[in-house]
C-alpha cells in the first residue's frame, strides 16, 4: 500500500469516527443548551417569538438579570479559594530539595501559561455551560525538550464519545476536538 493510500484510509477512518461522535451523541443538544445558558448569563433571556409577541401587544421585554450576579459571586469565590499545587516529600527517596525544585518548576509552568486566568475561564465555562476543558500539550517549537502549553478550547468544540457516561474523562472511550 502506498503512503497516499495509507493516509487516505486514516483520513477516512477519522472522518467516520467524527460522524459517529457527532450524529450518535448528544452534542447538538448540548451546544443548543450551552448557547441558551450563556444567553441567560449575559441577559439575553427572551427568544425571538416571545419578543415579537410582546412587541405586537405593546408590552416591553423586561429582563432582570439575577443570573449574572450569582455566577459572578461564585466566580469570585473560586478566585479567592484557588487550589495551590504543592509538592511535599513523602516516602521512598523523596526529599525536601526535590520537592522545592518541583514546586519551582510547576509554578513556572503555571505562570508562563497564565494558568490562574485560564482556570477561572474553565470554571466559568463549567458553571455557565456545564463543561470546561484544559488542553495540556508539549510544544517543541522553541525547545528540543519541549515546553508545557496549557490552553482552553471552546467547550462547544469538544465532542465526547457517545458511550461516555461518567464525568471522569479517563473513563471515556474517546474525545474529538473540532471546530463547528
Amino acid at each position: 500500500m502506498s503512503q497516499k493510500e495509507l493516509e487516505s484510509r486514516i483520513a477516512d477512518k477519522n472522518y467516520r469516527e467524527y460522524i459517529m461522535y457527532r450524529d450518535n451523541g448528544e452534542h447538538g443538544k448540548y451546544v443548543d443548551r450551552a448557547k441558551k445558558c450563556n444567553n441567560y448569563y449575559v441577559g439575553e433571556q427572551w427568544d425571538d417569538a416571545d419578543k415579537a409577541f410582546l412587541d405586537k401587544v405593546g408590552r416591553p421585554c423586561l429582563t432582570l438579570n439575577l443570573t449574572m450576579n450569582k455566577v459572578n459571586t461564585v466566580a469570585g469565590e473560586q478566585i479567592a479559594k484557588r487550589v495551590d499545587i504543592t509538592f511535599k516529600p513523602k516516602g521512598g527517596g523523596a526529599n525536601g530539595d526535590v520537592a522545592k525544585s518541583l514546586n519551582a518548576v510547576i509554578r513556572n509552568i503555571l505562570d508562563e501559561n497564565q494558568f490562574d486566568w485560564r482556570e477561572s475561564g474553565v470554571f466559568l465555562d463549567g458553571v455557565i455551560e456545564e463543561r470546561g476543558f484544559f488542553d495540556l500539550r508539549l510544544d517543541f517549537s522553541t525547545h528540543i525538550a519541549g515546553e508545557a502549553r496549557i490552553s482552553v478550547p471552546d467547550n462547544r468544540d469538544i465532542l465526547i464519545h457517545p458511550d461516555a457516561r461518567e464525568y471522569d474523562p479517563d473513563t471515556w472511550p474517546g474525545v474529538i476536538k473540532t471546530r463547528l
